[in-house]
């Protein structure tokens, strides 16, 4: 069934930018946790009614070094949270510095 505007809650959007350490640098309702090397968990403040669309990208690498190859992917997102990872041209998990838009229909 295609949903057409208006068959769906008001959207809401959470955005922000994470630091290598899993600081937030920028944005606000959410909370950002370093769980591993280049695993990130996001946990919005208030949820979504369903998954969200995330998208994001790598930024403030510090050079031009950085290759358009490295990446960021969202495994798992959820209403109420999403787990992000980031890594090098290799594959291979690394920590960086990242922003998100998360966008959704408004939990109630």
């Amino acid at each position: 069934m295609e949903k057409k505007i208006g068959d769906s809650d008001f959207p809401m959007m959470v955005y922000g930018s994470i630091d290598k350490n899993g600081r937030i640098t920028s944005g606000s309702n959410f909370s950002c946790h370093r769980e591993s090397n280049g695993t990130y968990r996001i946990v919005f403040s208030l949820p979504f009614s369903e998954a969200p669309a995330v998208v994001g990208s790598q930024t403030n690498f510090g050079s031009m070094g950085e290759s358009t190859l490295d990446q960021i992917t969202f495994p798992f997102v959820y209403k109420d949270s999403c787990t992000v990872l980031t890594g090098g041209s290799s594959g291979s998990a690394e920590d960086r510095s990242f922003s998100f838009i998360a966008l959704g229909p408004m939990g109630r």
